[in-house]
Parts: structure tokens; C-alpha cells; sequence
């Protein structure tokens, strides 16, 4: 079984372009050499990351996550098993959805006691991408 795990966060005031693409680059090495998938969306001033594969090791990085300044305010989200990954060719994928003009966090983190469709919405969100 694999492991999920959704949270979102604030990111740190002045986190710009360049702190994006170095927390990506860290990151995808990070998370190939431990079987590690997943993406981060970042949408009006939140991110939202979802990390996919084993629980401990997920979990390890989520420790670690959470000792990192460059952004406050984690809160997890949806923490359940699945047969399988969503996001399986990504080590991590970014999306700027402002960029994109889509608005999807809002609408996920509404989910509030429908969490169950959660990770339907994320395969829905992952066709589209």
C-alpha cells in the first residue's frame, strides 16, 4: 500500500521564484533516492503538497518539512493508504496555479467532511495538468 499524505502551508514573506526552484531541486533528489512522489501547487498565497510512498519515509520527510523555515502555518490534510500512486512519474512536479488561472486549493481544502473525495479530485486535477 502507499502511503499519502496532503498538507498545506504558508510560505515565508518574500519567497520568491528562485527559493521555489531551489526547494524543487532539493527536493526531487531527495525524493528519487527515496521512492518518493508527489507535487506541489502553489495557488494565492498557500501551498499545497501532496507526498505519495512509504510510510515511514513519508513521514521522515514530513518531519523534516516541517522544520522549514521557508514557510509557517502546516497543517496536514488527508493522511490515508491507496493501492496506488497518483502522481507516480513525478519525484516532485510543481504547478503555479495563479499562473495558470485555475483555482483548485480553495476548492479542495472546502472538502472539509468529504475528505473521502479528496483523492478523486486529485486524479481529476492531475488529467488536467
Amino acid at each position: 500500500m502507499i502511503y499519502n499524505l496532503a498538507y498545506y502551508s504558508t510560505p515565508r514573506d518574500g519567497l520568491n521564484d528562485e527559493d521555489i526552484a531551489a526547494i524543487l531541486k532539493v527536493a526531487r533528489k531527495y525524493n528519487k533516492k527515496n521512492d518518493i512522489s508527489g507535487i506541489l501547487i502553489y495557488e494565492n498565497n498557500l501551498f499545497l503538497q501532496i507526498l505519495e510512498g512509504e510510510k515511514d519515509r513519508v513521514k521522515d520527510l514530513f518531519d523534516r518539512i516541517r522544520k522549514d523555515p521557508r514557510h509557517h502555518n502546516i497543517q496536514p490534510y488527508v493522511q490515508s493508504l491507496a493501492s496506488d500512486r497518483i502522481f507516480r512519474d513525478w519525484s516532485m512536479a510543481y504547478k503555479n496555479l495563479n499562473t495558470l488561472g485555475l483555482h483548485w486549493v480553495d476548492d479542495l481544502l472546502k472538502l472539509g467532511d468529504k475528505k473521502h473525495q479528496y483523492f478523486e479530485s486529485l486524479k481529476k486535477i492531475r488529467e488536467q495538468l
